[in-house]
């Protein structure tokens, strides 16, 4: 059977069922519960001009979601994932790219934030084509992609 794949504009709720994978399966946040978790998550949902979730099977997989002010250069992506994200990889970097090259059309940089213990995530931000920017403290580093 061929997997379903779905994206969809965001609900509050995803927030909520996102957050509970995250910390039931130990990712990144494995020093945080699943309030500071989910209230990250909700704040990020709030933020965001645009948020998108997407779904396998009827089961949420990724949502994510662009930060940006009318007058800033400059756009804060964000990206929360689930272990079922590796099955749709490809799929997902198209639509990202895609994004990508939506948001370049009125922004010069694009930056995101991602755990420095988190290996996975600082690579798969590099294939994007994101560089280290800077230490933003003891766990998270900047990372960015400037227009070319």
């Amino acid at each position: 059977m061929k997997d379903n794949i779905k994206i969809i504009d965001s609900k509050m709720h995803h927030c909520g069922i996102i957050s509970r994978n995250m910390v039931e399966k130990k990712n990144i946040f494995h020093n945080l519960n699943l309030r500071d978790v989910h209230s990250f998550m909700i704040r990020n949902f709030k933020n965001s001009v645009i948020c998108k979730t997407a779904f396998l099977n009827d089961q949420i997989i990724a949502m994510g979601g662009l930060e940006s002010n009318l007058c800033s250069d400059t756009s804060l992506v964000w990206l929360a994932v689930n272990d079922s994200f590796h099955k749709v990889k490809i799929s997902a970097i198209k639509e990202i790219k895609n994004t990508f090259r939506s948001i370049f059309m009125t922004k010069n940089d694009i930056i995101c934030y991602v755990n420095r213990n988190d290996k996975k995530s600082i690579k798969f931000a590099e294939f994007l084509g994101f560089e280290m920017c800077s230490w933003m403290d003891r766990d998270m580093v900047e990372m960015i992609i400037r227009r070319r």
